[in-house]
Formats: structure tokens, C-alpha cells, sequence
């Protein structure tokens, strides 16, 4: 009926806009003056991903290849109302966000896709004994390192919070709690096809 289809057109909204406030809160920033947001990424597969989900939620993103600094895919969209649903519900904030940013304030349904796409930003997996697989996250700020841990430990994983090199680390370790990791989370990069349990 229709009320179960707005309900479902409503959830995959809130999914697709958590998604892409942890992609920003990892790989992207917000620019307080021109209000445009900005990810940043070397993986055309996940662009375009980005790119359809900016444009489910409404806009008309705009790409750029930048030569200079680190040489990366960069999606931008302008939007002030955005800029200040992404402050206001995820945490992020304009400028530098390394140390500032906070743990977004919604829950529930929308944690699942927001922390996907932090992982899909700045996880990574490692072979270990070239038997055992981890996955692992790296973020300066503690406390958005602090709420994943807890996101996860409240899921059941027995994931590990520690300092390394100036920054937080989140560790995945257990076989079984890895392969429930890449079922549980929607991520969308393509580096975690690569990791077989």
C-alpha cells in the first residue's frame, strides 16, 4: 500500500544520507562559504556509487579530477540545507574536522549505513599468518573512534579500541565476526570483495 511504500522510500533516504555522512566524515569536508560538500576518492567504482546515491537524495553532483594534491576523484554537491543537516544529525563540521567532528547524533537504523561508509573510507583489511583476516579502521578523532567501538561492541563484535602513530584504531579480529562484518554493513567499496572467509 502506500503508506508502506513512503515508509520504505523514507528508510532508503535516511540509508543513503547516513552512508554519505561517514564517506564525508572520512574522505570528504564541507566548505561553510560556498556550502559545497565534497568527497574525495581514487576508486571510480565507489564515485560512482556516490555519485547515484547524491543524486537519490536530490542533487546534481558535480566531478572534477584533481592533478595536484593526492591525485583523487572528487564529487561535490551545493547545497546550504545539507551542509547543515550533516552538522546537526551526523557531527561533521565545517573546515578542518580532524580533532572537532562528533559522533553523529541519530541512531538506530541510520548507524548501519554511516558507519559502512566511514569503513568504505578509511577501513582497510589485513591477511594475518596468511590465514586470518582483520578489518580495521583508523580515525584521529576519539571520540568518533569511541562510537564505532561502542556501535560494534553493541552488535555483538568483540572489537578492540587502541592508540597507533597519533591516531585511534578499531580492530575486527574473530573469522566468524569478519565474515558477519561484510554481511551486516552495506559497503560499497570495492576492496572488500577482496577479503575471503
Amino acid at each position: 500500500n502506500a503508506a508502506s511504500f513512503t515508509t520504505i522510500m523514507k528508510l532508503r533516504k535516511l540509508a543513503a544520507e547516513s552512508y554519505i555522512a561517514g564517506l564525508i566524515a572520512g574522505d570528504g569536508h564541507l566548505e561553510p562559504l560556498t556550502h559545497r560538500t565534497i568527497i574525495s576518492t581514487n576508486n571510480l567504482s565507489l564515485l560512482g556509487k556516490a555519485k547515484a546515491l547524491l543524486r537519490s537524495l536530490g542533487f546534481s553532483p558535480s566531478i572534477c579530477f584533481d592533478k595536484t594534491g593526492g591525485k583523487v576523484w572528487k564529487i561535490s554537491v551545493y547545497s546550504e540545507k545539507f551542509q547543515q543537516t550533516l552538522v546537526e544529525k551526523y557531527g561533521l563540521v565545517t573546515g578542518n574536522k580532524t580533532v572537532t567532528m562528533k559522533p553523529p547524533l541519530k541512531s538506530g537504523s541510520a548507524e548501519e549505513p554511516y558507519i559502512a561508509g566511514l569503513y568504505d573510507a578509511e577501513g582497510w583489511y589485513e591477511l594475518l599468518h596468511q590465514k586470518y583476516w582483520r578489518i580495521r579502521f583508523k580515525i584521529k578523532n576519539l571520540p568518533v573512534a569511541s562510537w564505532v567501538n561502542s556501535r560494534l561492541v553493541a552488535r555483538g563484535f568483540h572489537a578492540t579500541l587502541r592508540p597507533k602513530d597519533r591516531c585511534w584504531i578499531v580492530d575486527v579480529n574473530r573469522q566468524p565476526e569478519v565474515k558477519r562484518f561484510l554481511r551486516l554493513f552495506p559497503l560499497r567499496h570495492s576492496k572488500w570483495r577482496e577479503v575471503a572467509c
